[in-house]
């Protein structure tokens, strides 16, 4: 007879063990699913705003001064993907996770295989001086070709966000694209520097 109360108390442990893992799972597996939601828009937008997929013409693109306002878009949901921590496994935490990760994702799996394969770089760090050091040693690279604001290149601009913040930024406007002005500006500490401001949500005025 005890023995039979304590088979049956084990059974009930194990049922209310089980209920209460439920929802954990259930809250596991509808953030996963949302993180995967989330980097499969990320991926739409990059493609859309760089056409590519490959991440070296990407990341080339974007220190260019490429992409527009999907490029942030796509920042913010990738963002959002890395919140789910078992989204995407570590082979340092888990080898076999990471294969069976990506045997089920064929197409996206890959991708982020090789854009972890970037890594975060290698970091030396430096003075404040040998900073501006560098500055001043450095030149601002190739101008691109303008397409608009013909009448005002050349000549003392200011730009300036057209929300509340209205700080702006005064230089010579040196090239005007479709996504953003190009302003030069001579700096004392480090010399000529060219100022890169996007159009969406900042307007242009002659000085």
């Amino acid at each position: 007879m005890h023995e039979r109360e304590r088979t049956c108390r084990a059974n009930e442990n194990a049922a209310a063990g089980r209920a209460a893992a439920q929802p954990a799972a259930r809250k596991k597996f509808i953030t996963g699913r949302l993180g995967d939601i989330a980097l499969a828009g990320a991926a739409a937008l990059l493609l859309a705003t760089f056409g590519t997929a490959d991440i070296g013409t990407i990341l080339q693109e974007a220190r260019a001064g490429g992409g527009n306002g999907l490029a942030v878009g796509a920042a913010s949901l990738l963002a959002l993907a890395a919140i789910p921590g078992a989204l995407l496994p570590q082979r340092s935490l888990n080898e076999s996770k990471v294969a069976e990760y990506l045997a089920e994702h064929p197409t996206l799996g890959p991708w982020l295989d090789r854009l972890q394969a970037y890594g975060q770089g290698n970091s030396t760090p430096i003075s404040a001086d040998q900073a501006l050091e560098q500055a001043r040693a450095a030149s601002p690279r190739a101008l691109p070709d303008s397409t608009q604001d013909e009448a005002l290149l050349g000549k003392t601009v200011s730009v300036a966000p057209n929300d509340y913040g209205r700080i702006p930024v005064e230089g010579t406007l040196v090239a005007s694209t479709d996504e953003r002005w190009i302003v030069a500006r001579d700096e004392d500490a480090v010399g000529r520097v060219h100022v890169h401001l996007p159009r969406q949500g900042f307007v242009i005025r002659a000085v």
